[in-house]
């Protein structure tokens, strides 16, 4: 007598055992006291673990370095902090100039204009009088803010490698923000 095994039983059969045996090894159920136990070894080798680490961690902290690989000490970094901050309180200073001249170029636009279009004849002249008075004063406050910004650039350069001694990193550079073309 001969017996044909298929391919599918023999799949068949491998799947159960191989579910079979897992859930034999879980009959044995482990008491609340063994797990009480596995959890307070576990919790000291996290908390050596956890301890070693913040050692290690605290053993190994590298001193701040400049782009040339020099080590900043602490009072270069505070020399820096302070260029920062007087770079930016400058920055800031610059952009709220530039936003008052653009206000104010807008203000004598809109009057200039109103007042040509308001004329008993309409006076050609005065509305590109007007118009051209505006582009030269937009153009004035773009230039300042030009000037202004690489002004306040170059002095926190000047701060950072004379009083600092320290090379200013990279990203520490004057913006390329569009070339400073302010269009309007």
């Amino acid at each position: 007598m001969t017996t044909t095994v298929s391919f599918k039983a023999v799949i068949i059969g491998a799947v159960m055992v191989a579910l079979a045996i897992p859930a034999m090894s879980f009959a044995a159920t482990p008491s609340v006291t063994d797990l009480q136990a596995q959890y307070q070894t576990l919790m000291s080798r996290f908390e050596a673990l956890k301890a070693s680490s913040t050692a290690s961690t605290t053993n190994k902290t590298s001193p701040r370095r400049d782009r040339d690989g020099r080590v900043v000490a602490s009072s270069t970094k505070s020399c820096m902090a302070t260029a920062v901050v007087t770079r930016d309180a400058t920055m800031k200073t610059v952009w709220t100039t530039f936003s008052a001249s653009i206000g104010t170029a807008l203000d004598a636009r809109a009057t200039a204009l109103a007042t040509a279009w308001n004329a008993s004849s309409t006076n050609q002249g005065a509305i590109n009088q007007a118009w051209a008075t505006w582009k030269k004063d937009r153009q004035a406050a773009a230039q300042k803010l030009h000037k202004d910004r690489q002004a306040a650039w170059d002095a926190f350069r000047k701060t950072a490698n004379d009083t600092c001694k320290v090379k200013t990193p990279k990203a520490e550079g004057l913006e390329k923000s569009g070339g400073d073309n302010i269009g309007l």
